[in-house]
């Protein structure tokens, strides 16, 4: 049986508790790939992205460390950003003593705020984060009208 545990002036066992069974899976997978040359981020696919509407243009950094921009692939259909970045396995001659590095695959999709100039989108690498700078389409930027 479970062991009774205090949390807010109520009794849950560790199986009632969700949050207390979060932290376990969690600390179970963590006990699992540690020391494996397995970054817990990686692991899910976790690359941080962040998004940023300013005047006139979205901005997207999104952070894909280890890829080359030939690795990289970048689409727009629809109003959504597809980023996906492939590293294929290496195979080298000669006996393996560690072998960390492996095959990965980023996938991921987000819905613009607004759409964008397709035609116009510019992209680059810098030390391992993809920058997008795409302008707004021109009837979706906001337009001052002079007050007479």
């Amino acid at each position: 049986m479970f062991p009774l545990v205090p949390r807010t002036n109520t009794w849950m066992t560790p199986a009632t508790d969700p949050m207390r069974r979060d932290m376990q899976l969690e600390n179970i997978f963590e006990q699992m790939f540690r020391n494996t040359g397995i970054w817990k981020e990686d692991m899910f696919g976790n690359y941080p992205v962040d998004i940023h509407e300013e005047d006139g243009k979205i901005r997207v950094d999104a952070e894909l460390p280890g890829f080359k921009p030939s690795e990289v692939d970048i689409k727009l259909d629809n109003n959504k950003l597809y980023i996906t970045a492939e590293r294929e396995k290496t195979d080298s001659e000669g006996t393996s003593h560690i072998h960390e590095r492996r095959f990965t695959r980023v996938n991921r999709v987000f819905t613009l705020p607004t759409p964008v100039d397709e035609e116009n989108v510019k992209a680059e690498m810098d030390n391992g984060v993809l920058h997008l700078n795409m302008p707004k389409q021109e009837n979706e930027r906001p337009r001052r009208i002079e007050v007479k």
